[in-house]
Order: structure tokens, then sequence, then C-alpha cells
């Protein structure tokens, strides 16, 4: 951070302690990753006066936070102890988001108190808006940034945008409320960049900057520093994603423009979920091929209806492979 909410408060996060085997740092049963004491895996807001207060906690290695659309905070968490995979939040006050070693600073407890263990504080973790699925666009995921260009940057209007430092890689949010709750669609955009995307801003002129780091952590890109500028060009511009949305079982794709399917029942669609646990990261879980009794593409071709057999309960990622004559990239939605 820092990140401004519309409250006029400031927000921080800070990461937790990473010091090998520090017989002085908790780690709630993890092997790796913990707490000195001092709010590591807290969010903490800071006043217009200074005055600074915990505001939330069990963050583990926030390197994303930003102020979204609706001026309140959300941010980014990194694969590890307690996190199946890297996942996106938004931060309310008092919240718990998975990581029990920042529970050690709560008044009155200790690293002896039963408070902390996970198999105690685990119901508590807060579904995540996103899960990012971990070797495929995020390993290590950067702050996000809002497309309020007003189509400068062409169909992505209010589409969360993402970067990874490990993967190189840029993505979309798109957040959809089904049944009372927050799911999201999450579109690759762009790979292939020189390092890695951490901190993007959108310009005036609705062109975006993605700043990128390697340094500490490797990117794929091989480089220390980059700096891309991003433009939109509709003279280049080709049909892609625009947005997944859900009704029940019924899946609805929306393209930006006209796409060519010739066989939508040749779409294939893969699921599973990710185990939260103090081991580090999860395999994929509970993986099937879900079943599509039907798929039809609208006639203006902008969007194609996909109906699945019902898919399991708790949160899943699934992932979209359509066949689609420009070949697209594999897209994913996050269903709770």
């Amino acid at each position: 951070g820092p990140a401004k909410g519309a409250d006029g408060n400031y927000y921080v996060n800070l990461n937790l302690s990473c010091a090998g085997e520090s017989r002085h740092m908790f780690k709630s049963g993890a092997a790796w990753m913990g707490s000195n004491g001092g709010y590591r895996g807290w969010c903490l807001q800071i006043a217009p006066d200074g005055t600074t207060v915990p505001f939330a906690n069990g963050i583990r290695s926030p390197a994303g936070i930003g102020t979204g659309s609706d001026g309140l905070i959300y941010y980014s968490d990194n694969q590890g102890s307690f996190f199946g995979t890297s996942k996106f939040h938004r931060i309310s006050k008092d919240k718990f988001y998975g990581q029990p070693a920042s529970l050690v600073d709560l008044p009155g407890l200790s690293p002896d108190s039963p408070e902390l263990k996970w198999e105690n504080v685990q119901s508590r973790n807060e579904v995540a808006i996103a899960l990012l699925p971990h070797g495929h666009l995020a390993n290590s995921p950067g702050s996000p940034v809002w497309n309020l260009t007003k189509g400068k940057f062409g169909p992505t209007d209010g589409h969360i945008f993402m970067g990874d430092q490990t993967l190189s890689t840029l993505f979309q949010i798109v957040v959809n409320k089904v049944d009372g709750n927050e799911e999201a669609a999450v579109l690759p955009f762009g790979k292939g960049f020189p390092s890695g995307v951490m901190r993007s801003q959108f310009a005036p002129d609705g062109s975006l900057y993605a700043g990128q780091t390697g340094r500490g952590w490797r990117s794929q890109g091989g480089n220390e520093a980059a700096l891309v500028h991003i433009t939109y060009d509709p003279a280049k511009a080709k049909s892609t994603v625009e947005n997944i949305t859900r009704s029940g079982d019924t899946y609805t794709v929306s393209f930006s423009g006209p796409v060519k399917i010739e066989n939508p029942s040749a779409t294939k669609i893969k699921s599973w979920t990710y185990l939260d646990s103090p081991t580090y990261g999860s395999p994929k879980k509970e993986q099937r091929e879900e079943k599509i009794t039907s798929a039809k593409l609208a006639k203006d071709g902008k969007s194609l209806v996909l109906e699945l057999e019902p898919v399991l309960d708790g949160q899943r990622l699934l992932q979209f492979a359509i066949p689609t004559k420009d070949n697209p990239p594999t897209i994913y939605y996050s269903k709770r």
C-alpha cells in the first residue's frame, strides 16, 4: 500500500515474516512464514490525523492492495501455507482471511492459546471473491486496478486488471452477483511481459502502465525491472471474452463481438477446488470434467449459453476451453 478508501482513511497490509526456523516466530503449525508480533499479517487503517488501528487479520503475503470503484479496499494474497491457491478479497473490518499466525497479536492470546489452532479458526475463513488458478494465471499476484476509462481501453469497462510477478502475466477479474454472493470470471489479458507485473495504473488518456519487478523473487520475464505502456487500438482489436455469468447451472459466456464456433458442444469444462491447510499450497482437489447438456451460440455470435449437469457445492474453479476459430486462451470462473 497504501490505498486510500472513500472514507478518507489509508490502508496498508503487513506481510508475515520469513526467518527460517526462528524459535521466536509463531507459525501456527506451518513450516514457513509467521509472526514475531507487531501486527504482521494484518491490514492497518490509518486515519487522517495519523491514528493507526488494526483493521483485519489472517493475511499472509499480500503483495496487492487497491481501492475499488466502490471506494472499498481489495487485496490479493499469495499461495502458500493456509492458502491452497492465490486469492482475491475485499477487506472488511475484523474479518479473518485465513493465516492464523497473525492472530497472536489479539489481546489476551499467546502462541500456546488453543484459539490460534487452525482447526479452531478455519470455519471463520472469509470466502474469496475469486480463486486465482495457481500455475495458470497467478502464482504471486500484484495490485488490482479498475478500468474506469469509459471505453478508452476497449470493451473492458469495469474490469479489474491484475498482474502476476512470477508468471509475468496480466489478467482481468469481472465480479458478478449470484444469489446474493459475489463470484468472478478470471480472464487472461497478456503474457510474456519482460518482468513481473506488480503495480498497474490507468492514465487519464485511458492507456495502462504496467510496472514490473523481478527483484527478490525472480519472474519468468527475466528482467529485474520493466515498465510497459499499453494502449487500445480499435483498428486492430479482435473479439474477446468479456465475461462469464451464472444462473444456477447455466453459464453464459459473453464476447465483445461476434465469434465463430462451429461446434459449441465441443466446449470443454473442467473444475476443481483447493484445500487450505498448514501445508504449503495445495494440488488440485476433486478434479472432474463437467457434463454439458446444452450448448447454444446466439444468432449474433456474441454469447454462448452452456447448461451443465449440477456442479458440486462449495467454492470451485471452472476452466472453460471454448473452440472458437481464433483459438482464445482458456478462461476461468470462480463459483461459490
